[in-house]
């Protein structure tokens, strides 16, 4: 054999050329499984956040009005968000952090104005969470004037779980290291 019949002989280049296309192929699998499981999370994660938040809402009856979180709460709400992974079989759990702010408004005395006047603003987080949102205060534009002559309070539930990627594409499309969801409601 010579240089020029190595050169053009065909026998081989389908093997050749499939295995190129074999490995690309596989690659895009496992990312588009990567983008899967991702957004399988921030689903799961959403139906938490938004279960707490109905929680926090709920401050009259489960918390005997009581307007303030308390530090306990955080460790409470925590404890159940990590129950709720847990069963939804998420294998890392117990690394989730959550944040929890309340902003409360006092009763309206300028009728024509109707001035938001704020009467508490609280947030207690857990270290490294942080909400994509910003803080509550930002978003106190939200809250309606309610029938009793007051603006409705609002809550904000954040729950974060770090990054745990094949191939860390996540952070191409996120600027942080964790997965990150919120809920705003209003109180009841």
């Amino acid at each position: 054999m010579n240089a020029q019949s190595l050169w053009t002989n065909q026998k081989g280049a389908v093997a050749v050329e499939f295995s190129f296309i074999a490995i690309i192929l596989a690659l895009i699998m496992v990312l588009a499984s990567e983008l899967v499981m991702k957004q399988t999370l921030v689903g799961k994660l959403d139906r938490i956040s938004y279960s707490l938040a109905g929680i926090l809402r709920e401050r009259q009856q489960l918390y005997a009005e009581r307007e303030e979180i308390a530090p306990t709460e955080l460790a409470e709400m925590r404890a159940l968000a990590a129950k709720m992974l847990a069963d939804m079989h998420y294998p890392h759990s117990g690394q989730v952090t959550i944040g929890l702010e309340a902003l409360h408004f006092a009763p309206v005395s300028d009728l024509v104005n109707k001035n938001k006047v704020i009467s508490l603003n609280q947030t207690i987080r857990d270290p490294g969470c942080v909400s994509p949102a910003g803080d509550l205060i930002t978003l106190k534009e939200l809250s309606p004037l309610g029938s009793y002559g007051r603006w409705v309070p609002l809550y904000q539930v954040t729950v974060c779980l770090p990054q745990s990627s094949l191939f860390n594409i996540a952070n191409f499309f996120r600027s942080t290291d964790q997965i990150v969801s919120y809920a705003v409601v209003m109180a009841r």
